[in-house]
């Protein structure tokens, strides 16, 4: 019986599925976003850009949020911009946000870092592998992460 199962085509997944896939050349994109791979990869010629993609099952979309990195002991945020895939191994292009963690509501208060530039990160530079999806309460973008975040 299990071998069955194991026979699935369904039961092992690829490690990187996209959909809506375009190649384009770094050329043509936007400044901040040409500098930010361009800081990651140097010599690259052609980029895939999804909108969304599943990475060992979890699915990142753009607009979630993601934590990477710390300041002052807190963990920093960023919204997932565009999915990246170069040479069979997806990235995020990420745009920084500053954070603060309101205790009474066990969450993060997010707010958009208009200094910083965009981040092109690898699924291991995260925090956590698990994206979240943000929300608005009385006027402030919150996040809860679902689990405690080890910076």
């Amino acid at each position: 019986m299990l071998a069955y199962f194991l026979d699935m085509p369904s039961l092992f997944k690829p490690p990187v599925e996209a959909v809506n896939v375009s190649v384009v050349s770094p050329d043509i994109l936007d400044y901040t976003v040409r500098k930010a791979i361009k800081s990651k990869y140097k010599d690259i010629l052609s980029v895939s850009l999804a909108s969304s993609a599943s990475l060992h099952g979890t699915k990142y979309t753009e607009g979630m949020f993601v934590s990477l990195g710390t300041t002052s002991g807190l963990p920093d945020f960023g919204k997932i911009l565009k999915v990246l895939i170069v040479a069979d191994k997806a990235s995020f292009i990420i745009e920084p946000f500053s954070a603060w963690f309101l205790e009474h509501l066990r969450c993060y208060e997010l707010t958009k870092n208009p200094t910083a530039d965009l981040i092109v990160a690898e699924p291991e530079e995260l925090n956590n592998y698990c994206p979240l999806s943000p929300y608005f309460l009385q006027g402030r973008l919150l996040v809860s992460p679902k689990g405690f975040l080890l910076c």
